[in-house]
């Protein structure tokens, strides 16, 4: 019989940010590497759910979405059971400035009060999905007075002990961290490692992806035929009513896979902004990338390249046998983007319509700036320290360099401060909106995505 492992229920990632030491992809291969086939991520947002999920979907590991969330200055750990336990989590998540405890009465859900925040369990006792979570022994033989329907839950920010020590600077990164010294990944009893067992066999979430979330362009039933008329229209204006056959024989071809893939109204929507561009004088690019490839968005004013005279290949913008959005770049003048935003956030409502999310990264030239500050390195050293960096590759591989090997043998303040930026790098700092990418979806995005508001 198999030896049970652990089940982490609460696992902060780098997606709490400065909070945590765990990226993902360790996460995973410390996962695969102790035989531990379920695990659950339990940060305060849900941004690094999908990557986590399908990275455990990849590699035969069951993944478990937890969101940490907080109610009058304490800690509550909620579980999405399933898919519908899932978009509750999103509602929690973008509520949870208003958190109220009404939210955790769904059946799709389940709760665990850790001990510390044990106050608000009497106001969720009799509930059937909350649990009682404890890091101890102390803590068990307490709510063990309380309650048999506890489970064993630890806040894990690091994966081994030997690592503990580099969360103090994360702290002095991030004032709002408090952490202890428990805080990695620790086996445990054979009862509490059970509890973990009867918790997480509640759990089976899976996330549908065959569902398309593109807009319908308009209430018309008939979008394919208006397309294929705006082609017509399109290729007699740029050929002066002198098509070809072969030019009559790609467009009919190209229309039919469209309509196959269902990605009619994609075409229509990115025609209908970049129409909007061109009529209010914003300057539109001329396409780039495989977009480039079809006759379609060349015929529609999408692309100005003709694919054919150029022997530009459909197939590696859109095929049956992969069946993937196709990738419309589009540019528009940087200054009148808003404006093309704007207009799309009125045709499809303001909650089909947000920017994405990116993430800043202390990468290796960054972070050893920004712990070279908190360790008070002089400015001269580093500056000329951190000019010897290639900012290309990670620290672990300029160590090659051998004026990076001066100054770490010369210099032990540089080697701590080295020491200390290998274990940090690449961990996200902040969030920002991305310059260009915008979501547009048929649904209520706060009912398929996290969303923030801003």
């Amino acid at each position: 019989m198999e030896e049970k492992k652990l089940i982490p229920l609460k696992i902060t990632t780098e997606y709490s940010l400065l909070k945590s030491l765990i990226k993902l992809p360790d996460l995973i291969s410390f996962l695969n590497e102790n035989n531990i086939k379920e695990c659950a991520i339990c940060d305060e947002n849900l941004n690094g759910f999908m990557d986590f999920y399908l990275k455990c979907k990849e590699n035969n590991i069951k993944p478990i979405i937890g969101l940490d969330t907080v109610y009058e200055s304490m800690h509550i750990y909620v579980y999405a059971k399933n898919y519908l336990g899932y978009q509750e989590l999103l509602k929690i998540d973008y509520l949870k400035d208003n958190m109220n405890l009404s939210y955790l009465e769904n059946p799709n859900l389940l709760v665990i009060i850790p001990f510390k925040s044990i106050d608000i369990y009497e106001k969720l006792k009799y509930k059937d999905n909350v649990y009682i979570g404890f890091c101890n022994d102390i803590e068990k033989n307490n709510a063990l007075l309380i309650s048999d329907k506890i489970v064993y839950v630890d806040n894990v920010r690091c994966l081994f002990k030997k690592d503990i020590s580099y969360l103090k600077y994360l702290k002095m990164l991030n004032d709002n961290f408090v952490y202890n010294d428990n805080a990695y990944y620790k086996t445990s009893s054979f009862e509490d490692i059970q509890t973990t067992y009867e918790f997480s066999k509640q759990i089976n979430l899976e996330i549908p992806f065959d569902k398309k979330y593109i807009p319908k362009f308009n209430n018309s039933d008939n979008n394919h035929e208006y397309l294929k008329k705006l082609c017509i229209l399109g290729l007699n204006k740029r050929f002066n009513g002198k098509v070809s056959n072969k030019y009559k024989e790609r467009i009919l071809y190209e229309l039919d896979v469209i309509n196959k893939m269902g990605f009619v109204d994609y075409f229509l929507i990115v025609y209908d902004y970049v129409l909007y561009a061109k009529r209010h004088d914003i300057l539109v690019g001329p396409g780039r990338g495989s977009a480039a490839g079809s006759l379609v968005s060349y015929s529609i004013g999408i692309t100005e390249i003709d694919p054919l005279k150029y022997n530009l290949l459909f197939e590696r913008f859109l095929n049956p046998e992969r069946v993937t959005m196709p990738d419309i770049d589009v540019d528009f003048d940087a200054l009148k983007r808003e404006e093309i935003i704007e207009y799309v956030r009125n045709r499809y409502g303001d909650k089909n319509v947000a920017l994405g999310l990116t993430f800043t990264t202390l990468k290796s030239k960054l972070v050893l700036r920004e712990i070279g500050k908190l360790l008070k390195i002089n400015d001269t050293l580093l500056d000329n320290f951190i000019k010897c960096i290639n900012g290309n590759i990670c620290l672990k591989d300029n160590l090659t360099n051998e004026n990076i090997k001066k100054y770490l043998n010369n210099y032990n303040e540089l080697k701590k401060l080295y020491n200390i930026s290998m274990h940090l790098e690449g961990l996200k700092k902040n969030t920002s909106t991305h310059a260009a990418g915008v979501v547009i979806s048929s649904t209520n995005l706060d009912e398929i995505i996290p969303i923030h508001y801003e």
